[in-house]
């Protein structure tokens, strides 16, 4: 399933139909709605939560997901997603699950343990990983404070976010 963002354009295309089995057309085609429903409710999510934490004076720069796909993948509906990830400054983790719950949105249970470098949020079908920490083993490998002074942007929704650089992406995600 994670691949139909790829496949569907040439499936679904004049010459798909011609050449495919309609009952895989019609399959694929028929999830079409709500692949695009969900790529509006992660984009909606990402918006809110950059706008929370900026009102909470917070900053974030946007991990994974919506990321990745405009920047990597040419078009942010390839890249299969579910939740919204974004990495604070560590000082600031607690302002910003305070915007978060703010806006509705409901800590995991638990509390953070020494060592954990994210915490989960939900509001009903939307998740939300707030990041204050990079994995040991990127940490060891990245200048967090340059993440911060040297942001990559991207574009969704008709708004320009902040995400890390390539390499310290290629890094934190090897």
């Amino acid at each position: 399933h994670r691949l139909l963002p790829w496949v569907e354009p040439a499936v679904v295309s004049d010459a798909g139909r011609r050449r495919l089995p309609p009952s895989l057309v019609e399959a694929v085609d028929a999830g079409r709605e709500a692949r695009r429903a969900r790529h509006a409710a992660v984009v909606a999510a990402t918006l809110e939560v950059e706008d929370a934490l900026g009102r909470a004076g917070v900053r974030c720069l946007h991990l994974k997901g919506l990321a990745l796909a405009t920047r990597y993948y040419g078009d942010p509906r390839r890249r299969w997603q579910w939740d919204v990830d974004v990495l604070v400054p560590s000082p600031r983790r607690e302002a910003a699950f305070a915007a978060l719950e703010a806006v509705g949105y409901v800590p995991d249970p638990g509390r953070v343990k020494e060592g954990v470098v994210r915490w989960g949020f939900r509001r009903g079908e939307e998740e939300v990983d707030v990041h204050w920490n990079l994995r040991r083993r990127a940490r060891r490998r990245i200048d967090e404070a340059a993440l911060w002074r040297d942001p990559a942007r991207f574009e969704v929704g008709g708004r320009t976010l902040e995400t890390m650089g390539d390499e310290p992406t290629l890094t934190f995600r090897l």
